[in-house]
């Protein structure tokens, strides 16, 4: 049983897809690991305070990320942009893109980061970096993810362990 609701579990998968590539020359992506689960393990160790804020970040990405949009104009998601009525263009552009964050489009949500990653705000910088290391640590502590980088650490934990 999760105990995590969907839109917490709706909001990891789409913060992973951005944050943890799929393809490429590293061979294991956000899809071949067990996200969810790793959460799960994770909030049952930390105290009560991270807990609430780590949802609270959460609940900063799926609905306020809009406004990291209103940074962005609609020649940020064209491939040739010209120029004329790009005001126009604006408005339109704003008012078709939904504001929940897991319900946006691959680009928009891509974008959304990388203007979180370049802001300078502190508050709005360390949402994005807390989030982006709570992803990445669920995505490194996977085994096939340490053998394929080659840190043998956990192995010879066990064997230590199991040797006594």
């Amino acid at each position: 049983m999760s105990n995590l609701s969907n839109r917490e579990i709706r909001t990891i998968k789409a913060l992973a897809e951005i944050i943890i590539p799929q393809g490429g020359p590293f061979p294991l992506g956000y899809n071949d690991i067990n996200l969810i689960s790793f959460f799960e393990e994770f909030l049952s160790r930390v105290p009560v305070r991270v807990k609430l804020f780590l949802f609270f970040n959460l609940w900063i990405f799926e609905y306020f990320s809009w406004i990291s949009l209103l940074y962005c104009t609609s020649k940020d998601f064209e491939k040739n942009p010209a120029g004329g009525k790009t005001i126009l263009k604006n408005i339109f552009f704003w008012l078709k893109t939904p504001g929940i964050f897991s319900r946006m489009k691959f680009a928009y949500r891509e974008k959304i980061i990388l203007k979180m990653r370049g802001n300078r705000y502190f508050a709005i910088h360390g949402i994005y970096l807390l989030t982006s290391i709570v992803m990445l640590l669920s995505f490194y502590s996977d085994e096939r993810a340490m053998d394929f980088i080659g840190y043998s650490g956990y192995k010879e934990k066990e064997n230590k362990s199991e040797g006594g």
